[in-house]
């Protein structure tokens, strides 16, 4: 407000009180008493008018600036609540999604112990189900700024070679770190992780399934309602697997990492039979 009264004296009532003077003092020339008269009125009339005219102008300008700063302001909350809606809403598709992986890899378990193939058809359409909301979830955050690396003790782990422990039959997978690289929060996330050795099928906090990678016949899953802020760090709990065969040989893994991209965080390695 304070800016619009000085632009008012600045513009118009400085301006008009100088010509006022000088056309009052030229009216005392006028040797005619009506008609200086006359010329005083007229030159006070048009100055009082003009300073009228400008803080109507001024006046107007103030309003309309003000209803101009209301609707950008009600522009900008709408645009910050849809945001909010999108982000809640992504969070929540992926958090079904791994519901419906846990979901459809429990009823694969149960099916591969019963003969009833209704339990088989449930199990598939309810992986497709995840996929499809995957595939969703994806394609809404493709423009997040999201990148995970994955770390075994703060080095990139994809390439490394990782002691798995020396007991017969047993096999120790690695603590992994997962890093938020971006400028964004993942949203829920899930872990697979690929074996080239067959293992028993346990549950816990991971849980095994059947693999759909050629070459790593065990596989195990994991995944949760948990967000990883950007710059976070979070850590995927280590397990001992039992062997279906065993066996000195390193074993291959592969880990991927399913989060709002496009793709997958990946990365190859292998784990030793005994300590390094």
């Amino acid at each position: 407000m304070l800016s619009y009264i000085i632009g008012f004296l600045a513009v118009a009532v400085f301006p008009t009180a100088l010509a006022l003077f000088g056309g009052h003092l030229a009216t005392l020339a006028i040797a005619d008493f009506h008609k200086r008269r006359l010329a005083i009125g007229a030159v006070w009339g048009l100055a009082i008018l003009g300073i009228v005219f400008a803080g109507l102008q001024q006046i107007g300008s103030y309003r309309s600036d003000q209803e101009h700063d209301a609707k950008v302001s009600e522009l900008q909350r709408t645009a910050n609540g849809l945001q909010g809606t999108v982000n809640t809403s992504l969070q929540r598709q992926e958090y079904m999604r791994g519901q419906l992986e846990s979901i459809g890899l429990m009823i694969g378990k149960v099916g591969e112990k019963s003969t009833d193939p209704v339990l088989g058809q449930l199990a598939g359409a309810i992986a497709k189900m995840a996929d499809n909301a995957r595939s969703t979830n994806t394609a809404a955050s493709s423009a997040k700024d999201v990148h995970l690396t994955l770390l075994y003790r703060g080095v990139p782990l994809n390439g490394q070679t990782i002691a798995g422990g020396d007991q017969p039959g047993q096999l120790k997978t690695p603590e992994v770190q997962i890093k938020n690289e971006g400028t964004q929060a993942t949203g829920p996330f899930s872990a697979r992780l690929y074996l080239s050795a067959q293992i028993a099928p346990f549950m816990s906090f991971w849980q095994s399934f059947d693999s759909d990678e050629p070459g790593f016949p065990g596989a195990i899953f994991f995944g949760g309602p948990i967000p990883i802020s950007p710059q976070e760090t979070w850590s995927l709990p280590s397990n001992v697997l039992q062997l279906m065969s065993d066996t000195k040989e390193p074993v291959t893994a592969k880990l991927k990492i399913f989060y709002s991209a496009a793709k997958p965080a990946e990365a190859a390695f292998t784990i030793r039979r005994s300590q390094i």
